[in-house]
C-alpha cells in the first residue's frame, strides 16, 4: 500500500503500485517504472460514540476470532495490552523419565500408594465393624439385664463397696 498526495494539495490519496510500465528513449535503452494507481476510499462523514453494547460485542469478536499464541495482558495500573507469545518447541521425554519425575513429585508431597491406601481403608473398614459389633454386643447386654431384672449394667461394671 503505497499512500501520497494529489498534486498540489495536502489531501492524501492511499492506492497501489500497479503494473510497471516501459519507458524508453528509442535509443535502444528502456526501464521499467511503476505506475501509481489510486484507490477511491470514503471518507468519514463524522464520528460518533459506539455504545456500551456495540463495544462489548467488538471486543468479544476480537478476543472470540483472536490468532494463536496472542493474548492481552494488563499490569499494575498500566494499559492494556496486545501480547504475542514466542513458539515455545515440545520436548518429547521418555516415559521412564516422566514416571521417575512422577515419583519424585509424589514422594515429596508425602503420596500414599494405591496399595497403601487400599490397606489402610481395609483397616478402617475393620476397625468400624468391630467397634460396631462391641456397641451391638453390649446393647444386648442391657437389654438382657433390664429384663432379668439385675442391677444396671453399668452399676455392674463399678467396683462394689462394701
Amino acid at each position: 500500500m503505497v499512500y501520497g498526495h494529489k498534486s498540489g494539495t495536502d489531501e492524501p490519496v492511499r492506492g497501489r503500485v500497479g503494473d510497471f510500465v516501459r519507458i524508453g528513449n528509442g535509443i535502444g535503452e528502456r526501464s521499467q517504472v511503476p505506475i501509481f494507481v489510486p484507490i477511491p476510499v470514503q471518507e468519514l462523514t463524522s464520528e460518533t460514540e459506539w455504545s456500551r453494547e456495540e463495544k462489548v460485542s467488538r471486543v468479544a469478536q476480537m478476543l472470540k476470532y483472536q490468532q494463536q499464541r496472542h493474548c492481552f495482558i494488563k499490569l499494575d495500573t498500566s494499559e492494556t495490552q496486545p501480547l504475542k507469545i514466542p513458539f515455545v518447541r515440545e520436548f518429547h521425554l521418555s516415559d521412564g523419565i516422566l514416571d521417575d519425575y512422577q515419583r519424585e513429585i509424589y514422594h515429596r508431597q508425602g503420596a500414599l500408594t494405591a496399595a497403601e491406601v487400599d490397606r489402610l481403608i481395609s483397616e478402617s473398614q475393620q476397625a468400624f465393624l468391630t467397634s460396631f459389633r462391641l456397641k451391638e454386643s453390649a446393647a444386648g447386654q442391657i437389654e438382657a439385664r433390664e429384663e432379668s431384672g439385675e442391677d444396671d449394667f453399668f452399676d455392674s461394671l463399678l467396683p462394689k463397696i462394701d
